[in-house]
């Protein structure tokens, strides 16, 4: 049975979560309804505030872009922060980003690395890439030239053109010693965090 947009509508209204998440995600892609920022962020913020991460991390982009709220870095950072915690993959990002940048949140790498750290961990290969580019520049963690290497190939196999490049260049600089050790962090990081494949 077809649920129409007004039953929908209802549900949401009552409270029921995943009609919330059905909205918001209906009008912030303009699926069946016209395309619009603030309702998509009222019914986001109805799912958020009932602990979905989904939501939460939704909400965050919204007040890190200013999408249908004022933007805030602050808010955006509360928000990602409850989905972060929560094992949200891109909002652990988004929060060390936050950190690293000092937007919304004092500038800590340290506080940076451990949140991108958790992203990249689970496979998320933007936050393999900040891993990398973290150990390169040594900033949040001691510079390691092989952990950088390792970090921008787990990335680069999920298909990052930025991180085979960076790759690249720190290969032409390091010893044989550095590349064994990159070689052998890689295949153990392979093991542990490249992106599971899910099972049919």
């Amino acid at each position: 049975m077809k649920t129409t947009l007004t039953e929908l509508r209802g549900k949401a209204e009552q409270g029921d979560l995943l009609s919330q998440l059905m909205m918001g995600t209906l009008y912030c892609q303009g699926k069946g309804v016209p395309r619009n920022d603030e309702d998509a962020a009222k019914w986001f913020r109805l799912a958020a505030e009932q602990g979905n991460s989904f939501a939460q991390g939704m909400l965050g982009i919204a007040y890190t872009k200013g999408q249908g709220v004022p933007q805030d870095d602050v808010e955006a950072v509360i928000w990602h922060g409850l989905a972060a915690r929560q094992g949200d993959v891109a909002s652990q990002m988004s929060l060390g980003v936050a950190y690293a940048r000092g937007k919304g949140v004092d500038q800590d790498f340290t506080e940076a690395v451990i949140w991108i750290g958790q992203s990249a961990q689970q496979g998320y290969a933007m936050a393999q890439h900040n891993m990398g580019k973290a150990y390169a520049e040594g900033k949040g963690v001691e510079k390691d030239t092989a952990q950088a290497y390792a970090w921008y190939s787990l990335a680069a196999k999920q298909n990052l053109t930025e991180s085979s490049k960076r790759k690249s260049e720190l290969l032409d600089k390091m010893t044989p010693e550095e590349v064994n050790e990159g070689d052998r962090l890689l295949l153990e990081y392979m093991e542990r965090f490249a992106p599971k494949k899910k099972a049919i």
